[in-house]
This record gives C-alpha cells, sequence and structure tokens, in this order.
C-alpha cells in the first residue's frame, strides 16, 4: 500500500501546508498500514517554477514522507 495525498497552495505559506499535508498523510498511512507515502502539493501562487518544483524528504513522528511540489 501507498498513500499519495495531493494538496493545492492557495494563500498559505509553503510550511503550512507541507505541515498540514505531512500530518493528514501520516494518518493516512496509520490507517491504511501503508509503508510508503507522498505528498504532493501544487503551488498556485508562485510564478517562479524555480521555486515551485522540489523533491525532499521529511519525517513527521518517525514517518518519511516524500513531498514533492509542483
Amino acid at each position: 500500500r501507498i498513500v499519495i495525498e495531493l494538496k493545492l497552495k492557495h494563500n498559505n505559506s509553503l510550511e503550512t501546508v507541507i505541515d498540514e499535508g505531512l500530518k493528514q498523510t501520516a494518518k493516512y498511512m496509520d490507517k491504511t498500514g501503508a509503508k510508503e507515502a507522498y505528498l504532493i502539493i501544487f503551488d498556485q501562487d508562485n510564478e517562479n517554477w524555480s521555486r515551485r518544483i522540489f523533491i525532499e524528504k521529511r519525517t513527521y513522528h518517525n514517518i518519511e514522507i516524500t513531498v514533492f511540489g509542483m
């Protein structure tokens, strides 16, 4: 099982959206027993593609989640 969570970034800061997404993704992982998870954030506010697109690993309560910015 793999969890894939999608978030749209509107007016909140990117860190706020990531923090909320990590919490929700970890909860879904716990409910489903998934061992792998991806959080994908679509940034509608940022027109700078070099800042909008990224891949990084984050840890939330000892759970590693890969975060993609688009």
